[in-house]
């Protein structure tokens, strides 16, 4: 990934020459779609499942690098997120997902 000034993933940078026109809305083009589910119903989904989730990092632990019974180097990070039901939920985040700064989960 290659360095940008600001503090998002991605940066679109524009020169004088560039010219920036309002389009049409694009029907055709799909929004992304969440079906945002409550920490408190995660409870009774059946593992392993796929959800979305929004809420607030209350909690995160250093990055713990350790190798698995295999041979192969891991990286984790747990995080705790809560949410307006008073519930919250521990996350394993892998690999290049882990090792994001601490400011990133504060």
């Amino acid at each position: 990934r290659q360095y940008n000034r600001c503090n998002h993933r991605y940066e679109l940078v524009f020169d004088r020459d560039a010219l920036i026109e309002e389009a049409a809305d694009d029907a055709k083009i799909d929004s992304i779609k969440f079906s945002f589910v409550d920490l408190h119903a995660v409870q009774s989904k059946a593992a392993p499942c796929t959800v979305d989730l929004c809420g607030v990092v209350v909690g995160f632990k250093p990055v713990l690098a350790f190798t698995s019974r295999e041979g192969k180097e891991l990286v984790k990070r747990e995080i705790t997120l809560a949410d307006d039901t008073a519930t919250s939920l521990s996350i394993a985040l892998w690999g290049e997902r882990a090792k994001q700064e601490d400011k990133v989960f504060e």
